[in-house]
């Protein structure tokens, strides 16, 4: 056995182990799956490598080729789709065309390997049996290259105006394309000049693709949530409370559940909805029947399934909502847990982080709901609330217990 082949058995291993470890922490979240359908094309790719340098039978080995073709021409849509599905910017356009022109070429190169185009045989090699390309073979790097272009040019949009502590994660992406693509596309040319193969490098800029976006998967905690509209079915009780967006309504001393009804009326008027919340997020989904409305766990302990954020990262949960709010048209945020934030960071920095987030609520269509308790809150802090929030009682139309139709 050449050792050559200890590249592809690598990829391989790797490609299955991560994937499926990455699936299984949580099948629903749209990265994993992303990456998962990277790691799958990756593996079948590299599975029929290991075989075409194994076999003795040239029929075997050009049987093998079109299998590792298939896992090769859905390599790059692949990892358009995982950078697609990390991006904040991208998120703003989801439609229907986006799938289509992603993964028209590589079927079109699939159908064309069919019929005959790709390959004009098989060729042993000292190390194995290796294909032997036509022409139209180098339609394939074209559009790789296409495809890094652009998930580059969205990384740099998602980059542009991502805070300090964001921008590791798409730092970490775009390291991620670059550098296995310099790394392939320099081996490939030298390769070819030196009449030597160029399965180790191809396979360790898979190896490395796997790698970052693996890195970035396990930083994905401060990624924001896609707004989603709740799905009405059947009899609703919507809010025919008109709340004017660009104001923090302060929901003080009522019942937790008076906020989370007023929150789902809201929602089921047509407006975006988040919520960040010290309640276990299945508890609040269960309880408020919601199920697109995104729900963000304020705890110190991630857990997987469930988007955290820690309490004393009061920068990132501002930044979380302005992100999000910048993503729709019409939105509404309940924060709840103030008095825990307050107990985590102190009056000032929480208080800091209101006036903040206050200021750009003010200029947007979007509007906070903040459930308080001003028994928990001493004098001083409670006043600053009062002058930063518009109390929701003072809003024509609130009653308690009156601002819901059936």
């Amino acid at each position: 056995m050449h050792p050559y082949i200890l590249a592809p058995i690598t990829t391989m291993v790797l490609a299955a182990g991560l994937g499926t470890y990455v699936l299984l922490k949580d099948p629903k979240d749209t990265f994993r799956r992303a990456f998962f359908m990277l790691t799958f094309w990756t593996f079948l790719a590299s599975i029929s490598e290991v075989g075409m340098l194994t076999t003795t039978d040239a029929d075997v080995a050009t049987r093998l080729f079109h299998i590792k073709w298939v896992g090769m021409a859905f390599v790059e849509p692949a990892v358009l789709e995982l950078v697609l599905a990390a991006s904040l910017w991208a998120a703003k356009w989801e439609h229907p065309a986006r799938q289509f022109w992603i993964y028209v070429p590589p079927i079109a190169f699939i159908v064309l390997d069919a019929m005959g185009g790709i390959m004009n045989g098989v060729q042993l090699q000292p190390w194995g049996y290796e294909a032997v390309y036509s022409s139209l073979f180098m339609l394939w790097p074209l559009f790789w290259f296409v495809y890094i272009g652009i998930g580059v040019l969205v990384l740099a949009m998602d980059l542009k105006d991502r805070t300090s502590g964001y921008r590791p994660v798409y730092m970490t992406l775009l390291i991620g394309i670059l550098i296995p693509t310099i790394i392939d596309g320099i081996s490939e040319g030298t390769n070819r000049y030196l009449g030597t193969p160029n399965i180790i490098t191809s396979y360790l800029a898979l190896i490395l693709f796997l790698i970052f976006f693996e890195i970035a998967i396990y930083r994905r905690r401060i990624f924001v949530p896609i707004p989603k509209k709740e799905t009405i079915k059947g009899d609703v009780k919507k809010s025919k409370l008109v709340l004017p967006p660009g104001h923090i309504y302060r929901l003080e001393g009522e019942q937790p559940s008076v906020t989370y009804e007023l929150f789902r009326g809201l929602v089921l008027s047509d407006l975006f909805g988040l919520i960040i919340s010290r309640k276990p997020p299945e508890g609040v989904r269960v309880t408020m029947g919601l199920e697109e409305t995104p729900i963000v766990w304020l705890s110190s302990t991630p857990k997987e399934g469930v988007r955290t954020v820690a309490p004393t990262e009061i920068g990132q949960i501002v930044f979380l909502v302005k992100e999000f709010i910048k993503k729709a048209e019409g939105t509404v945020v309940l924060l709840d847990g103030l008095e825990f934030l307050i107990f985590q960071n102190g009056p000032k920095i929480t208080l800091s982080a209101l006036f903040l987030l206050s200021e750009t609520i003010s200029v947007s269509n979007s509007r906070v709901l903040i459930p308080t308790d001003p028994k928990a809150i001493d004098p001083a802090t409670m006043a600053l609330i009062q002058r930063e929030t518009v109390d929701i009682r003072t809003v024509k139309g609130f009653e308690r217990g009156t601002f819901e139709k059936t």
